[in-house]
Order: C-alpha cells, then structure tokens, then sequence
C-alpha cells in the first residue's frame, strides 16, 4: 500500500504514513460504503463525542465528590464536631 493522501478544506493535509492504518480506513470505508476520507472524518467524530462525553462525566463526577465533602457537612469546627458527637478528650 501507498501513503494515504486526504485532501482537507484547510491549509494542512493529512498523511497516514501506517500501512494497519491506512488499510483499516480502507476496510472501514468498505464496510460502510462512503469514501476513506468520510470514513475516517466519522469516525474521528465519534471518537471526539465520546472523549468528551467522558471527560463531562469525569468533571460532573469531581463536582458531585467535592459537593459531597463540603456543602453536605456541617459547618462546625472539629471540636465542635467532637463535642456534638459525644466524643471528648482521650482519658488518660
């Protein structure tokens, strides 16, 4: 196989020098019956969507942690909480 040429609409073009590669876009591209270049733009899509669908959940996930940890206490000291508790200074 050759160097995989795509010709996109800005100034820089893609070459996929990898013959796996080039020929799983061709496989792909076969499969779904578009062209390698609509192939591999779908796919770089839903690779994205997915990316960024995971880091949402990764950010909604520290968010709801930090929550968690900071709004849902109460906002005493530690002796406060100590005393609240019934625990008190460690007999001796």
């Amino acid at each position: 196989m050759g160097t995989l040429r795509i010709r996109q609409t800005s100034a820089m073009a893609l070459t996929i020098d990898d013959p796996a590669t080039e020929q799983l876009a061709a496989d792909v591209a076969a499969l779904t019956g578009e062209t390698t270049t609509k192939a591999i733009t779908v796919a770089l899509r839903e690779r994205r969507a997915r990316l960024t669908a995971a880091r949402a959940a990764a950010d909604r996930r520290a968010r709801l942690l930090r929550f968690l940890a900071d709004d849902t206490q109460p906002q005493t000291s530690p002796d406060e909480r100590e005393e609240i508790l019934g625990h008190g200074p460690p007999a001796l």
